[in-house]
């Protein structure tokens, strides 16, 4: 039996791992491919693709709820000033969470489309949902994944421009809804190291502390070391938590 390896679509690299031609191993942060653990996506894409489709505060229909109500929270006149106290007008910040919000529900409309000409599917008819779209999308990422280029070009990247300052992507529009109207509290900081880099940079995002407060798709982890980019589940990092005490204690 055979068996295909597959490195990330995205073109994820493991930090501090090096390829045998590395010629630059001081300087170069890595550069050994992520292996594509969930089709043609590695782990941590994986983990950000379920977050931002699934149904936890950083999902897609729970922030565009969040950016309708930031936006309908602003004022517009001209004498209004910005959240910040300063003397400039609200209305960029206004129209910039309403861009975003608009964005984001294109993108995940636009996603849904191609989908199911990928998935030779019927388009709905009526009312655009995003949150039954997202759902859709959410209950078919494995199809998603399964395909290379679509996986890459719906997860995309955070680089923004003039001409479209959502960035590419979900994680484009994702960190721009999050810079114009934040939703996240600080972040916890973990004890455990990266199962990535090995460095103690692991924080949580969402409900905090307390595990009893916690409501399941609400929390991310993700590692804060420039370049490693790591990202994986509450679940997964309680399952690495065990196997460190284990080593330790062998």
């Amino acid at each position: 039996m055979t068996t295909t390896h597959r490195s990330c679509a995205r073109g994820c690299t493991r930090f501090g791992r090096h390829l045998a031609a590395c010629e630059d191993r001081d300087t170069c942060r890595g550069c050994m491919p992520r292996d594509a653990e969930h089709g043609h996506l590695c782990d941590s894409c994986h983990n950000d693709m379920e977050r931002w489709l699934g149904g936890g505060t950083d999902g897609a229909h729970a922030v565009w709820v969040h950016l309708g109500r930031a936006q309908g929270g602003i004022s517009s006149t001209p004498t209004d000033t910005d959240h910040r106290g300063g003397s400039e007008s609200v209305e960029p910040l206004r129209l910039a969470i309403f861009d975003t919000r608009r964005c984001l529900s294109d993108r995940i409309y636009i996603y849904g489309e191609r989908l199911r000409e990928v998935l030779n599917m019927k388009q709905p008819v009526g009312r655009f949902d995003i949150a039954k779209e997202a759902r859709f999308l959410y209950t078919r990422l494995a199809a998603i994944e399964a395909e290379e280029d679509f996986a890459a070009w719906m997860y995309g990247d955070e680089a923004m421009s003039a001409d479209d300052v959502c960035g590419h992507g979900l994680q484009g529009v994702m960190v721009r809804a999050h810079m114009v109207a934040p939703w996240r509290g600080a972040p916890l900081r973990l004890p455990a190291p990266c199962p990535e880099c090995e460095r103690l940079s692991l924080v949580m995002y969402g409900t905090a502390a307390d595990p009893a407060a916690r409501v399941a798709g609400n929390d991310s982890i993700g590692c804060t070391t420039c370049g490693c980019g790591c990202s994986i589940t509450p679940e997964w990092y309680e399952l690495w938590v065990k196997t460190l005490a284990e080593e330790a204690t062998a």
